[in-house]
């Protein structure tokens, strides 16, 4: 008997990886990634469409909260969403003049056309999005 259940257990496990590794649902699979940015990758990724970038830091708590609001509105919107770690790129966020976090710049064919500081909720960064997508 207690061959059988360490069985069941072994098996409840190796199912449990094996959907982690191939995600069922549809919806999973057409998610928008958050991409990571880089000094290298920067410029290349902001030069064509809309591009909101995140100047952000994992011990600021604004930068918490405003994570699944970019989460969905990459999902929701065909806007591309970068995100740049201000304690791993000190130099380069410093070279893009970013004194607060979280900073958000909004480009538009690689033009900066919005700079906003602090938390946004999604429905006003929805409209900001709106605005400049015209």
């Amino acid at each position: 008997m207690k061959n059988l259940i360490l069985i069941f257990i072994l098996l409840c496990f190796a199912i449990q990886n094996v959907d982690a590794e191939n995600p069922v649902s549809e919806k999973s699979r057409n998610k928008k990634d958050i991409i990571s940015l880089t000094p290298k990758t920067y410029k290349s990724e902001i030069k064509e469409g809309m591009v909101l970038v995140d100047y952000w830091a994992s011990w600021c708590g604004p930068c918490r909260k405003l994570d699944p609001v970019l989460k969905e509105i990459a999902e929701e919107t065909d806007i591309k969403i970068g995100k740049v770690n201000v304690d791993r790129y000190k130099a380069f966020v410093k070279s893009q003049n970013i004194s607060s976090v979280p900073t958000l710049i909004l480009y538009k064919n690689g033009e900066e056309v919005q700079r906003l500081s602090g938390f946004y909720s999604k429905q006003e960064l929805l409209a900001i999005l709106d605005y400049y997508s015209q």
